[in-house]
């Protein structure tokens, strides 16, 4: 989530659009970006009734259903991978905010729900003494032999998140960037001059971003707030299916020929052992 949210932000505080974002667990004060409101001599529209201003859960919560549909495109291609190998499949509810990735091996952090809620002073101490805090385990990388897999844009991973919206801009716009040298390996007809035509976030966007996400970070202890750096909601199961079942309880269209054709294989192979 840390790239995609990155990415909407430096679009959000670009001076054409100019939303402002107000941190409703702290009185609704700006989420670090107060010096960049117009009521202070900046571009974002901090006016309630101009129709820019939200919340960062509302923020959030737009980023999460707005990834859903990357994992509705990842879960339909596992769809029909299983059905060209002649398996069969099906998605499940899958939600667990830490569970499947300590499974998987993922490198996990620990806060404490004090800081999760952004408690200060004596109230998280007051928290902290009455043990009504408890550990908060998220995910922020996937490592196998030394080599990073998969990494979120946050620290631990960066020194900050300054540096992470630099390193993201350097993904997106370095010289080997996204936009930039590896647009030749995609589908343009021309990718020398699509790639001309894509301009770098404006500073004023840039550093609204930067500032946007340290608040945040520093606040909270994480980036994203309320769901973690990476997130997952449904999952896809892959399996030999069996004819037998099928023949009895349902239509002949149920399956099709290549998994019956699988499962006659499997059947020879099992025989020949």
């Amino acid at each position: 989530l840390t790239g995609i949210y990155i990415n909407a932000l430096l679009e959000a505080f670009e001076p054409e659009m100019g939303l402002a974002v107000l941190d409703e667990r702290n009185r609704f004060v700006p989420a670090g970006i107060g010096a960049f409101m117009k009521s202070r001599g900046g571009h974002l529209w901090d006016d309630p009734r101009e129709g820019r201003v939200l919340t960062v859960e509302g923020l959030e919560t737009s980023l999460v259903e707005a990834t859903a549909v990357e994992m509705g495109g990842m879960l339909h291609s596992l769809g029909l991978m299983t059905q060209a190998l002649g398996l069969g499949g099906f998605c499940n509810y899958a939600r667990n905010e830490f569970g499947w990735f300590e499974a998987l091996g993922f490198r996990m952090r620990t806060l404490s729900s004090a800081r999760y809620a952004g408690a200060r002073g004596l109230v998280a101490l007051g928290a902290t003494v009455l043990g009504r805090t408890f550990p908060f385990p998220f995910p922020v990388g996937l490592e196998r032999n030394g080599d990073a897999l998969l990494e979120a844009w946050c620290p631990p991973n960066q020194p900050d998140m300054a540096a992470a919206v630099d390193a993201f801009l350097d993904y997106k716009y370095g010289s080997d960037g996204m936009w930039r040298e590896r647009t030749r390996g995609t589908a343009w007809l021309h990718p020398e001059n699509a790639s001309a035509e894509i301009h770098p976030p404006s500073d004023e966007a840039i550093q609204a971003t930067k500032a946007y996400c340290t608040y945040l970070h520093a606040r909270y202890g994480r980036f994203p707030v309320y769901p973690g750096p990476f997130r997952t909601a449904i999952a896809f199961q892959a399996g030999h299916v069996d004819p037998d079942f099928y023949d009895r309880f349902f239509e002949d269209a149920a399956l099709t020929d290549t998994q019956r054709a699988r499962w006659a294989d499997r059947d020879a192979a099992m025989g020949d052992r």
